[in-house]
């Protein structure tokens, strides 16, 4: 494994010159998930000491999920849309990533906060593309060349080669004798600042000795890990390649890093927003969640009368998102990034570009500043913290923390701990009456009422009970498979019948433009957006009736578990019906609608659809066979992506449901075994006393076990009903409660 150092602060992002007046937020970014979560693990940790082994193994397994725990957030636009700079303001590093026309970022970049570092110790790591990876790359890409067979074998997509060549090219001339080596290893550094990220993230034209971009061409994606910064729950922040990058490995590559994320953050330019490649990313990224998407219109500070040009750019993105996006959430922040940077890092040269600018009079027309005081020598003398506390609320910044706050409380994190807490409720509410059953058994032990043949009679019945529960818990299991298999059956037959029924019907649409106009060769294309939705649409429909499905049986599973656990712990209550709040299966990720295909390529290759073939039909064959090919695989990965989330909610459910039991069991199988031991040492009632412990003993630690018990439950019912609370609030816009 490649190793670097690099001396310095661990990062240098801090300004020269005036010192930053802005106020520090109240409040860390999810500091209210932050809480909840120490909550849930302290309280889970003292209830695996309390339980018996069947829970215990329970519930380390969902601490250990707990402590893994993480919000993601992913930045996505075009190159020079400012993503960079965006990033820098929300992670409070005013200069950490390079933000200047060129270079431009062209590695995925993944910052890391409130998380423990990996085993090497690393503050910052950059993996290289393996030798496979490169190859392919170098040659033109795997996919490229499917592509180019699939429209025509004879097509060569000349100019993506002339880019692929040069990048190499331009990549053995910078390495030299260390390019083939360094392929497939990492760079590992304890600490970084820009210099070093310049070397690993940004691509350009630089001179031949300079370190900027030196490895960029070979790296596939940067992780960096900071102690500091604006989250108090542990948070990831993904800067990704423009979506304009000619190369597909890396669109690739940024394809993957964004399925897993829970927010997305689409950045725009104010003077062309959502363009037609703008819109495009967002239909792509309509099938990950839109519902999880802001809009940020950036460089509101390039419009001279901001407060006008403003409120037209956010009329049309609005009207515009309405139109191509119906039914979907989108919210929108407008501002500017350099204005944050700027009022976190102020120094002499940003303020004097700001002062030589128009738009700096909409911090007057909005009432953050007094006209008069957007002078130099104002601030310049002791206006400048007035200036950056007004370039801070103008930049649209504190608006996105608080929508990013928003979408953290009722966020996949929040949904896994309001569940974790409410199972560990049911956990300790069953131990509790359990330890209480036996301090009152302890308490009435000199009574002679269980006699040797009664706890033979109870120790049959539970044996049997055991051996039920055990063949349901076998029986359920294979229930949920099956059921799991025949929606995911129903599902893709559904998928492929949307995929045929739209190639068809284009089919049929450009024989009969060919066949009555003959322009179709100039006007006719195919951009998949229809098919996609129609695709979303289908899935989500069969989705929610597998889920239906799988709901049904889970409610099924508790009432007969409470007949079974009341023949031999009829005091110990089990919850009748499962909780409608831990019935949450969150619906996949769709990811799989954003991948690339054969319909998404550029016209230029487009004109190689219209060579070699002389009749409408089979044009319209080719079409046909295109369309299913091409997304054939995409139904496929929506039906493994149904399987997956089904199953792991399954599994999990089944394993709660039966564990609770098998819990009360152990306790119950535990106190029979302790009874009929003193019973065959003292040889009559159950009078005789543990070895080394009296019945005094015991009692006492019965009875505090019983109070930590029912601690913890209190404890955590609160965390629960106020996680409840927020999932619950929903219902509301995310960002329309941030404005308020």
């Amino acid at each position: 494994m490649g190793e670097g150092h690099i001396n310095g602060a661990r990062v240098l992002a801090g300004s020269s010159g005036l010192r930053s007046h802005v106020p520090v937020e109240p409040e860390s970014i999810g500091s209210s998930l932050a809480i909840a979560r120490q909550q849930i693990l302290s309280g889970g940790r003292s209830l695996s000491s309390l339980v018996e082994p069947a829970g215990k193994v329970l519930i380390d397994e969902a601490l250990a999920r707990l402590e893994q725990q993480s919000f993601r957030i992913a930045v996505v636009g075009q190159i020079k849309s400012g993503k960079s700079s965006l990033i820098n303001a929300l992670v409070r590093q005013p200069r950490l990533l390079p933000t200047d026309v060129t270079p431009w970022t062209t590695t995925v970049t993944h910052m890391h906060f409130c998380k423990s570092r990996p085993l090497s110790g690393a503050g910052a790591s950059f993996e290289f593309f393996s030798t496979p990876e490169w190859n392919d790359l170098a040659n033109g890409d795997r996919r490229i060349r499917e592509l180019t067979q699939r429209l025509d074998p004879s097509f060569e997509p000349d100019l993506l080669r002339q880019h692929v060549e040069a990048m190499k090219q331009r990549a053995v001339m910078r390495l030299g004798a260390d390019f083939a080596q360094l392929l497939g290893n990492t760079h590992n550094y304890a600490t970084f600042d820009s210099g070093l990220l310049a070397r690993y993230v940004c691509s350009g034209s630089f001179p031949s000795n300079s370190p900027l971009g030196q490895y960029a061409d070979i790296t596939k994606q940067a992780d960096l890990y900071f102690d500091g910064g604006p989250f108090a729950f542990p948070v990831t922040v993904t800067d990704t390649p423009g979506t304009n990058d000619p190369f597909l490995i890396r669109d690739e590559i940024t394809r993957r890093s964004l399925e897993s994320a829970d927010l997305y953050i689409v950045v725009v330019t104010a003077r062309q927003p959502l363009s037609e490649a703008d819109v495009n990313l967002m239909r792509l990224m309509r099938g990950l969640n839109s519902e999880r998407i802001i809009v940020f219109v950036n460089r509101i500070d390039d419009f001279s009368d901001v407060s006008y040009d403003v409120a037209e750019v956010l009329m049309y993105v609005e009207r515009k998102l309405k139109t191509d996006f119906p039914g979907a959430n989108i919210p929108v922040i407008a501002g500017s990034a350099s204005w944050a940077n700027c009022a976190l890092a102020p120094d002499s040269e940003s303020i004097g570009r700001l002062m030589q600018r128009s738009s700096l009079g909409y911090l007057a027309d909005i009432g953050l500043l007094p006209r008069e005081q957007l002078q130099p020598e104002a601030v310049y003398g002791n206006g400048s913290g007035r200036l950056c506390r007004a370039l801070y609320a103008a930049s649209g910044l504190p608006s996105m923390y608080r929508a990013v706050s928003e979408y953290m409380r009722h966020s996949p994190p929040a949904q896994l701990q309001m569940q974790t807490a409410r199972w560990f409720c049911e956990m300790a509410a069953a131990s509790g009456k359990a330890v209480s059953i036996e301090l009152e058994s302890v308490r009435n032990a000199t009574s002679g009422v269980n006699e040797r043949a009664a706890l033979e009679r109870e120790t049959a019945v539970l044996n049997e009970v055991a051996a039920n529960v055990e063949r349901s818990s076998k029986t359920i299991r294979q229930q949920f498979v099956s059921i799991i298999a025949e929606e995911m059956a129903d599902l893709r037959q559904s998928l492929t019948s949307v995929i045929e029924g739209h190639a068809m019907n284009e089919r049929h649409v450009l024989v009969s433009t060919l066949k009555t106009g003959g322009s179709a060769r100039r006007t006719w294309t195919l951009e998949g957006v229809a098919l996609r939705r129609a695709l979303a649409d289908e899935f989500k429909e069969c989705f929610e009736r597998a889920t239906a499905r799988v709901l049904a049986l889970q409610a099924k599973i508790a009432p007969e578990l409470a007949k079974l656990m009341g023949l031999i712990a009829p005091e110990i209550p089990l919850p009748a019906g499962p909780d409608r709040r831990l019935l949450l299966v969150p619906q996949p990720s769709m990811a799989a609608l954003s991948r690339f295909v054969a319909l998404d390529i550029e016209d230029s290759w487009w004109s190689s659809l219209w060579k070699g073939r002389t009749t409408p039909e089979s044009y319209g064959e080719q079409i046909e066979s295109l369309i299913k090919a091409e997304f054939g695989p995409v139904g496929e990965e929506l039906v493994a992506t149904a399987e997956r989330a089904l199953t792991a909610y399954s599994t999990t459910s089944a394993k709660w449901s039966f564990g609770l039991c098998a819990n009360i069991i152990q306790a119950v199988t535990r106190r029979r075994e302790q009874l009929m031991t003193r019973l065959n040492g003292a040889g009559g009632p159950a009078s005789a006393q543990m070895p080394g412990q009296s019945i005094e003993q015991q009692q006492e630690l019965l009875a505090d076990r019983l109070r930590r018990l029912r601690a913890v439950s209190h404890q955590l019912e609160i965390v629960a009903h106020d996680l409840d609370n927020g999932l619950q609030h929903d219902r509301e816009p995310a960002y329309d409660r941030a404005r308020a």
